[in-house]
């Protein structure tokens, strides 16, 4: 409950109260054993929601420190556990970590974290080509590889990686039409015009939304009203 209240201020931008609901949810999940799966889970989002607080209030020291404890987690439960909510909130943390290095002027460092995040989408893709949330994923690292790569001059490869984002993008919104018809059939009503679907918010991986956001849900996304500015999804089922 925590989680999931923290990541509703979080988009609303309240952070104080966001803060507290995901310290809160961190401090039960370090109450749990060594073993406990679940609760090390729930620990690496508080941690990567605390992240997004500090980083988007450019405290970048303290962001990292937590994304970095978000990746150790979760890093440790990898060996023992295939499941796609681990490995979709490592890639997600790898890209936060990414976002930190970008922002604090280390490219090389920035492009390693989201290089890291990549084939873990990829391989999230290849079990199930319908993940919308991994695909989302993988738009965002291959936009923020672009941007690190036009500030460093290389505009030939920054092209190139926004074309493959566009790419994801499209496909995305493609999927967005067929379900907004499908709704409309089913619903007796006409869809809503004016998309606010926009790849790289749906799933809740870009900026406007948490990465904390990903990690339960079943990988279904539905339409929401989030702000402008990044995630214009949510994931059904979840939680932070």
């Amino acid at each position: 409950v925590h989680q999931n209240l923290g990541q509703v201020l979080l988009e609303q931008q309240r952070y104080a109260e966001a803060a507290r609901h995901f310290e809160k949810s961190l401090s039960a999940a370090g109450q749990g054993s060594a073993g406990d799966v679940t609760g090390q889970m729930s620990a690496s989002l508080a941690r990567i929601g605390l992240g997004r607080i500090a980083r988007d209030q450019n405290r970048l020291e303290e962001a990292e420190a937590h994304f970095s404890a978000a990746v150790r987690t979760l890093e440790k439960l990898i060996p023992g556990s295939r499941d796609h909510r681990v490995l979709l909130n490592l890639a997600i943390a790898y890209s936060r970590m990414g976002d930190v290095s970008r922002l604090r002027g280390k490219p090389v460092a920035a492009l390693n974290f989201y290089s890291r995040a990549l084939p873990i989408t990829d391989e999230l893709i290849a079990v199930d080509s319908r993940n919308a949330v991994a695909m989302s994923a993988r738009a965002e690292c291959l936009s923020r590889i672009a941007l690190v790569e036009e500030g460093r001059g290389n505009f030939g490869v920054a092209l190139k990686h926004y074309r493959d984002a566009l790419g994801v993008d499209e496909q995305l919104a493609q999927r967005d039409a067929v379900a907004d018809v499908a709704r409309a059939g089913s619903c007796g009503v006409l869809p809503d015009g004016g998309g606010g679907w926009g790849a790289r918010g749906v799933g809740c991986v870009g900026d406007g939304a948490g990465a904390a956001g990903l990690c339960h849900g079943t990988g279904e996304v539905r339409r929401s009203e989030s702000a402008a500015g990044g995630g214009c999804g949510t994931i059904r089922g979840e939680p932070v």
